[in-house]
């Protein structure tokens, strides 16, 4: 490997078992100054480009250099998460054994420019604007009741009581009007309690080179 080369561990947006694991990508010089733990960049996967999450920087890899890729793109310039924060989510993610590419999601703060990478499509010259909501699971929570927290002043229970009365919600929404955190979201989810999904809000016309 030559001399300088750093690389990256990246953990691909796909809800699949059986890639739930960081990939060895290189990190391009002009993109150096610009890629951290926690950034959210765009990388060639198979034989499409895709959105990853930042989990590691180091110095080598066991990977033959031909064999490794070059991250395509910074989607922004900021982390989303720090290594407190990754550890958390590891945590939850082994525990109630959930992709960890899918347990970050909880974890972003609403808006900014990784939104529409993830999560913003362009088709026949108009991109889709999707936001993201959480309802309950009836069918999951039932099976599940025993292992929520139901304490009286809990997020968990704040959280299902609201979904119980409201309904679907926009995440960002149930988060301000419970006063819960990201983590209690993501372990209702993990074990089957919430569901979570993305939903069109309205088309907006884009120039497509």
């Amino acid at each position: 490997m030559g001399r300088n080369k750093k690389y990256a561990e990246v953990y691909i947006d796909i809800k699949a078992f059986d890639i739930d694991h960081a990939f060895d990508y290189r990190i391009p010089p002009h993109l150096s100054s610009d890629i951290d733990t926690g950034r959210i960049v765009q990388v060639p996967f198979k034989n499409r480009v895709e959105v990853g999450y930042i989990v590691k920087i180091k110095d080598k890899s066991e990977l033959k250099d031909r064999e490794i890729k070059d991250i395509l793109k910074v989607v922004e310039k900021r982390s989303v998460f720090n290594p407190e924060r990754l550890e958390l989510i590891h945590w939850i993610s082994q525990y109630y054994i959930q992709p960890l590419g899918s347990v970050i999601k909880f974890f972003l703060p609403p808006g900014g420019k990784y939104r529409q990478a993830i999560t913003s499509p362009r088709v026949s010259g108009v991109q889709l604007k999707f936001k993201d909501y959480i309802t309950l699971n009836r069918t999951g929570y039932d099976l599940i009741k025993d292992k929520i927290n139901w304490k009286r002043n809990s997020s968990q229970k704040k959280i299902i009581d609201y979904l119980v009365s409201g309904g679907e919600v926009l995440k960002e929404k149930l988060i301000k009007d419970t006063g819960s955190g990201y983590s209690s979201l993501a372990s209702l989810a993990g074990i089957g309690a919430t569901a979570f999904f993305t939903q069109n809000s309205h088309w907006l016309p884009v120039c497509i080179h």
